[in-house]
């Protein structure tokens, strides 16, 4: 019969990661011989080799060059805000011309024409003090030089009293004058009577009136203004 042939039987060794190292193939006689001393060294050799890898490194005679770190982006500062300039004050409205307030028999003229012009649908006139200037030069000047008229002696109208006491020339409207009349409603009633006295009274285009009264004489007077 045939002599048996030696067995391979394969070993393995490796890491605790269990990694393939190597294959050591021992020889066992028939006999049971004591194991050969060299492969027990090949052994030995093999299992020095599974130990783990040294860490990686510079080679030998290289500067090890760390990478390169990026430096971060500078932050923008934001530009400083302006100051708020403020805005220009507007400028002063013109200040309108004095409505002085009227009484006796003044506020009872200015009152009782007003009455009227509502009842035509006109608005009512705001007494304006250049007018009342203008009017009781008129009646004063009347009272003291004894004439009753539109035209003064010495020269001048309605219009150049308007202008001369103040008024702006392109605005003058017109004059009622009356002389006698011992009360504004005496006078109011008699001027309403009269076509050409009730047309100014109910002009709807005026819009100014100043009212002039001397009651030595009873000397009545109304300027009216666009």
């Amino acid at each position: 019969m045939t002599k048996p042939g030696p067995r391979l039987v394969p070993l393995l060794a490796g890491t605790g990661c269990g990694a393939l190292v190597a294959v050591l193939i021992a020889t066992i006689g028939a006999s049971g011989a004591a194991p050969d001393p060299s492969v027990a060294q090949d052994q030995s050799q093999s299992v020095a080799l599974a130990s783990p890898a040294p860490a990686a490194g510079p080679l030998p005679g290289t500067a090890f060059q760390p990478a390169p770190q990026t430096q971060p982006a500078p932050q923008v500062q934001p530009a400083p805000a302006l100051p708020l300039i403020p805005a220009p004050p507007p400028p002063p409205r013109p200040k309108p011309p004095d409505s002085p307030q009227a009484s006796g028999q003044v506020g009872a003229v200015l009152a009782l024409t007003n009455a009227q012009r509502a009842r035509a649908g006109c608005k009512p006139l705001r007494m304006d003090s250049r007018l009342n200037k203008a009017a009781q030069r008129h009646s004063a000047d009347m009272a003291s030089a004894g004439y009753f008229s539109h035209d003064a002696p010495g020269g001048g109208n309605y219009e150049t009293r308007e202008i001369a006491a103040g008024y702006s020339a392109d605005k003058t409207g017109g004059e009622n004058i009356a002389r006698g009349q011992k009360d504004a409603k005496t006078v109011m009633r008699d001027w309403m009577g009269s076509p050409p006295h009730r047309k100014n009274i109910l002009n709807c285009r005026f819009t100014t009136i100043g009212v002039g009264y001397v009651a030595d004489g009873h000397y009545w007077t109304q300027n009216f203004g666009y």
